[in-house]
């Protein structure tokens, strides 16, 4: 990462926080910084994990959040953007707002206190402000609905967080007797990051024993839900057709990723009846494998 963003072409990286997990996102910030080049932390996954004391999302020149329904918090869509530079505030806005110029609350009018002196080469004498665009925009508000839903569920923020943390210390507590032949990330606490709060419980296959495939249709058809880490090496996706880029490395870490690894759940809303219940379904596919 660090060693791309020497390159001239980059100008800066977007990078999100996978399930949860972060990365030292104040090197990577102090390395933009030296080089002029911006930072987006991308903490869909991660609400509430914190690095060096400090919450993620906070290193970042921006930062985006998702409240998706199956995430820490949710509005049933939607998300948010974070910044604390004026001048990105100004421009986040109007992506959100159509595009528009103007930086008016909804229902104010004449801010700026020139509302009809703005001067623009090809509009006319007068142009509206509040009408003037100066960006490629988009209607991204969020509605009262999702916004009041979503405010109900910050004061719990960190109970969401702390449950969270404690169901992915439980199940890996459980889980890792089977090390052998599965592999599961664990924090040792480097950035002094605990507690974490993460979206999932990612598992890899180390062994020829059995495939992915096969722990997956088991625990599918057992009833426990699993999901690929998102789309593993996307230049492997149909998409990746339509588009140039430009490919650093040869990405075997994703791809590997793509053909060994997936994950189940934590959410906070899950008991320790549901754990014992996955950590006896895993017994059982050992068992059934030979393993045990």
């Amino acid at each position: 990462m660090l060693k791309a963003l020497q390159r001239p072409s980059v100008i800066g990286v977007i990078l999100a926080h996978t399930l949860g997990f972060p990365y030292d996102a104040k090197v990577i910030r102090e390395e933009c910084d030296k080089l002029g080049k911006f930072l987006i932390e991308d903490c869909a996954d991660a609400l509430g994990t914190e690095i060096y004391g400090q919450k993620v999302g906070s290193f970042g020149h921006a930062s985006t959040f998702s409240f998706f329904p199956a995430h820490h918090i949710t509005t049933g869509e939607g998300g948010a953007v974070l910044t604390n530079d004026g001048r990105l505030l100004k421009l986040i806005n109007s992506y959100r707002d159509w595009g528009r110029d103007c930086w008016c609350a909804p229902g104010n009018d004449n801010t700026c206190n020139k509302r009809f002196e703005h001067k623009w080469d090809r509009l006319p004498e007068g142009w509206d402000h509040k009408y003037t665009f100066t960006n490629l925009g988009y209607n991204l508000k969020m509605t009262e609905l999702q916004a009041a839903l979503g405010l109900s569920q910050i004061q719990r923020i960190e109970d969401i967080s702390t449950a969270r943390n404690d169901n992915y210390v439980f199940i890996y507590d459980k889980l890792r007797t089977w090390s052998f032949c599965l592999d599961f990330p664990w924090v040792d606490d480097p950035m002094n990051l605990l507690p974490l709060s993460p979206f999932g419980f990612p598992i890899s296959i180390k062994t020829t024993k059995f495939t992915k495939q096969e722990l997956v249709d088991y625990l599918e058809k057992s009833g426990i839900r699993t999901r690929p880490v998102f789309a593993g090496n996307i230049t492997r996706h149909p998409m990746a057709d339509q588009f140039y880029y430009e490919q650093i490395g040869d990405l075997s870490g994703s791809d590997f990723i793509m053909e060994n690894t997936f994950w189940i759940g934590c959410h906070d809303a899950l008991t320790k009846e549901d754990f014992y219940y996955v950590v006896e379904t895993f017994y059982s596919f050992f068992k059934e494998k030979g393993l045990i």
